[in-house]
């Protein structure tokens, strides 16, 4: 029985949202200074963005038409990893 919940487990991560997506919100928005647009990614079990993190927050600048700073942040509220553009 306990090896089945195991498995279980594991195939119910396949349908968890939190599980496959990042989780990233809007932290901070300077509207009065420099429009500065800040995100916060939540890690889900210290994972990190991958490798392509970079390239997506240029993106992002290319459409906010501002400075993007996205902070990956861990469960104590540190942050791991910075991307800028």
């Amino acid at each position: 029985e306990q090896g089945y919940q195991h498995i279980r487990e594991k195939l119910a991560q396949q349908y968890n949202l939190s599980y496959r997506e990042p989780d990233i919100q809007i932290y901070d928005v300077d509207l009065q200074g420099s429009r500065t647009l800040t995100l916060h990614h939540s890690m889900s079990n210290r994972r990190p963005l991958g490798a392509d993190a970079a390239e997506v927050v240029k993106h992002i600048r290319h459409l906010w038409g501002y400075a993007i700073k996205l902070d990956s942040v861990d469960d104590a509220g540190n942050v791991v990893t910075r991307y800028s553009a």
